[in-house]
């Protein structure tokens, strides 16, 4: 929406974002990073 200029979000800079989501991709696809699930029950 913001790129079709349908939508304004000053203080948000896309690019770094961008950069951040490539960067984590990356890390992910080298086995680098990954995730892990943390479930807990109330006694």
């Amino acid at each position: 929406m913001a790129g079709l200029k349908k939508i304004d979000l000053p203080g948000v800079d896309f690019a770094t974002g961008r950069q951040f989501a490539q960067a984590a991709l990356q890390a992910i696809s080298s086995g680098t990073l990954g995730y892990i699930v943390i479930a807990a029950l109330k006694p």
